[in-house]
């Protein structure tokens, strides 16, 4: 009977020493699983949060949605960014924000940005779309294209009216 006794008061011990690492364990998990909420961080494949947060990051993510076709996010009050399947931008709309100049100087072709530093208006980017080889940038009032195969920027005929 003593030595029964015995082992139940070591059993007790035990249970006592695991209890309190246990019970950290379980807060620790309540915690960390009420503190997974949603983020449209969350939903962006790599590439495009890097780019999201290299060329927007003063802003907050509105909106992160996977399409049939790729990727949209929307930055409140700001631009909608489109990737294609491959993670690459479509489409940036200022949404009447001028675009940052640092993502221009990036990622249009030298002969654009040298035009738009020319003519002084690499501040009064709108919006900047490519499809088919065709680059389309959109100023204030008037928009003009590039060619990536030809190396040509293109201004729209003006009909008389």
């Amino acid at each position: 009977m003593l030595k029964m006794h015995h082992n139940l008061q070591s059993l007790m011990i035990k249970l006592k020493s695991i209890r309190l690492p246990l019970l950290t364990l379980m807060l620790i998990a309540v915690i960390g699983f009420s503190s997974c909420g949603h983020s449209p961080w969350d939903e962006m494949p790599v590439t495009v949060s890097n780019f999201v947060d290299k060329y927007f990051n003063e802003g907050t993510i509105a909106e992160a949605t996977h399409t049939e076709s790729g990727f949209v996010v929307v930055i409140k009050n700001g631009a909608q960014i489109i990737f294609d399947s491959e993670d690459q931008w479509v489409s940036i709309d200022g949404r009447g924000e001028t675009l940052p100049q640092m993502l221009l100087t990036d990622q249009l072709p030298a002969k654009v940005t040298d035009y738009l530093r020319a003519m002084e208006i690499l501040d009064g980017v709108y919006m900047i779309q490519r499809s088919n080889g065709i680059l389309r940038i959109n100023l204030a009032d008037s928009y003009f294209t590039y060619n990536y195969s030809t190396d040509i920027l293109t201004y729209p005929e003006v009909k008389p009216s």
